[in-house]
């Protein structure tokens, strides 16, 4: 009986527990959730304005592509120039060079005021030109000029215009008569790129690449052959033909020269020959001529101031130093000219007959 109490005394205290577990627990009442939003958009611009094209290298090649340090008439070079443009290399649209000679102290001189065949000058100043709708041309308009474009190799253009960087190149000669340079601070050569995009900005750049200039000659004489006609042994004559008495001499240079003559020795005719004397007077010696040589002369085409002829090179009196040819603005090439007039006098023991020999002439830049 006492088992059955403890029992039932347990029974309350247990029931209670549960009850005020149960009552801890919180119910939740429904609510009402809104789901509803809102969105506006709004449209921005912002404008990009064009960016002036620029010139990052500009360099000078030989024809084979390797970097050149000097220039020398009638020889191709490449001048190369890289070029970029935001808006792609498409955008370029003249690209205007100008090779030209400057003697100011301490700056690379003024390059052309103007891009067009007025500021041209074989001597000085050449303009080279490429367009996006004709290529690469040379702006030298009416003048007759040794300056060419291209050469054992061609100018050149980007093959893709849609990158925004790309090199041109523009191959050239030199003209016979630009100007020798040194390369100092007083006698260069100076390049000027100038480029322009298709809204009108523009880059330049002014270098001295390769700021020295060869020099460069070349003799031609106005004819093939002279003659003294017919003279009696220990007589003196002029050039008869050409009748002018004239043997002219035609020089191409780009510097300075002195002009020298000699001849040969002997004057030979069917086995017989006649030795040049050396002397400006009628030879005494047995068998033997002299010849003499001036600028000027009289009336008859004799010479001035007889300046006797021998077999070694020896300047001719008065053209130690010949100024080189020069040109004007817009004008073609030339050549600088010299008149020589001579005189041949015979020993009186000249065998008769028809003697040939052959007189030399060298200009030697001075």
């Amino acid at each position: 009986m006492a088992k059955a109490k403890l029992f039932k005394a347990a029974s309350p205290l247990l029931v209670l527990a549960l009850v005020l577990a149960l009552t801890l627990v919180p119910v939740a009442s429904p609510q009402a959730v809104s789901a509803a939003t809102g969105q506006q958009g709004v449209t921005g611009t912002v404008n990009s304005s064009n960016v002036a094209p620029s010139i990052t290298a500009v360099a000078l090649k030989n024809a084979t592509y390797v970097a050149a340090s000097a220039m020398t008439p009638q020889i191709t070079f490449a001048l190369n120039m890289t070029i970029s443009d935001n808006n792609t290399l498409d955008d370029i649209s003249t690209i205007n060079i100008a090779i030209y000679h400057d003697t100011s102290a301490g700056s690379n001189g003024t390059r052309p005021s103007t891009w067009t065949s007025s500021s041209w000058d074989a001597d000085n100043c050449t303009i080279f030109k490429w367009t996006k709708t004709g290529g690469w041309a040379m702006v030298n308009g009416s003048a007759v000029t040794t300056w060419t474009l291209n050469g054992t190799i061609n100018s050149d253009t980007p093959s893709n215009l849609t990158l925004t960087e790309g090199t041109w190149s523009l191959a050239f000669k030199p003209g016979k008569l630009a100007m020798e340079a040194g390369g100092g601070d007083t006698d260069e050569w100076c390049f000027c790129v100038n480029v322009t995009d298709a809204a009108g900005a523009t880059a330049e750049d002014i270098s001295e690449v390769a700021n020295s200039m060869a020099a460069y000659l070349e003799i031609a004489t106005t004819v093939a052959a002279i003659s003294f006609g017919n003279i009696t042994p220990g007589g003196t004559a002029a050039i008869q033909t050409p009748d002018s008495h004239i043997l002219g001499t035609n020089v191409t240079s780009n510097d300075a020269y002195e002009l020298k003559g000699n001849s040969t020795s002997p004057w030979t005719s069917d086995g017989y020959n006649m030795s040049l004397s050396g002397g400006n007077t009628t030879p005494t010696g047995t068998r033997q001529f002299a010849l003499t040589v001036d600028n000027a002369a009289d009336g008859d085409g004799h010479p001035t101031t007889a300046q006797a002829v021998n077999t070694t090179l020896s300047q001719i009196t008065g053209l130690g130093s010949v100024a080189a040819p020069t040109t004007g603005v817009t004008d073609s090439e030339g050549t600088s000219d010299t008149s020589l007039y001579m005189d041949i006098m015979l020993g009186n023991d000249i065998h008769i007959g028809t003697y040939t020999g052959t007189i030399y002439l060298q200009a030697i830049n001075a």
